[in-house]
């Protein structure tokens, strides 16, 4: 066995690992494997392309995850350019070409859904509001100043921003009569009470290429709805490209 490859089974296994950690919901360490391969300038562009589709998989910011599924479309473009010029694809460089590309359209095809989805839930949760003001006793009514005032039950105050704060007076009453301190105090409510917290992992990075190979540098986590599909994560199957040209 040559020293090439020796160099391709090693970065075939290295991108096994990553992906069984994937598949075993062991994401942080999947990310970390997948930014250290990343990391080589000499991981061929086929590896390279998986291992940026492992990573997008991997984060929860669809903006990053995104911008990784488009670091590997460029390098698709840039393999499939590099081989064109060098006599033509051969039946196997095309058949790699072939599976990469199918995996970075399903990929793509996939966040697009969870792009969907996520505008769908959150139409879902405002007419969910509406409904819960609806059924509180709040109507809209224009105010002469152009701004939205909403009329709601007596001994309630409206302010803007569908905020509800019950009558101060009505409060110090309440609390005198139960016996407890005569401070006054403000009740607020939203109308609706959160359902629920997306987690996101703290911390996520973000990857940008630099030159002509990719490499990390953190950014700020952001709050996002979490996504993981491992169906969208391929596995290795062909020889590598050639390697990125430095």
């Amino acid at each position: 066995m040559d020293r090439d490859e020796a160099d391709l089974k090693a970065y075939q296994k290295g991108y096994d690992e990553a992906r069984a950690l994937y598949e075993n919901d062991r994401f942080e360490d999947a990310l970390r494997l997948a930014e250290s391969m990343l990391d080589e300038s000499a991981l061929p562009r086929y590896h390279r392309i998986k291992c940026y589709l492992l990573a997008a998989g991997c984060l929860e910011d669809h903006a990053e995850a995104e911008g990784l599924v488009e670091m590997a479309d460029s390098h698709w473009f840039m393999a499939r350019h590099y081989v064109s010029t060098r006599g033509g694809l051969d039946p196997e460089s095309e058949g790699a070409l072939e599976e990469l590309r199918s995996d970075i359209d399903l990929v793509k095809n996939h966040f697009q859904e969870e792009r969907a989805a996520e505008w769908a839930q959150q139409e879902l949760e405002w007419e969910q509001q509406e409904l819960a003001r609806e059924m509180e006793g709040v109507e809209d009514d224009d105010g002469e100043d152009g701004e939205e005032v909403q009329e709601v039950e007596m001994g309630e105050q409206v302010v803007p921003g569908a905020m509800v704060i019950e009558n101060y007076e009505q409060v110090q009453h309440d609390q005198q009569k139960q016996g407890h301190a005569t401070e006054r105090k403000s009740i607020t409510s939203t109308g609706t009470e959160a359902l629920h917290h997306h987690r996101h992992r703290p911390g996520s990075v973000r990857m940008e290429e630099q030159a002509s190979r990719g490499s990390f540098s953190p950014s700020s986590p952001a709050t996002v709805m979490p996504f993981r599909s491992r169906a969208v994560v391929p596995k290795i199957k062909k020889e590598a490209l050639p390697p990125t040209d430095n």
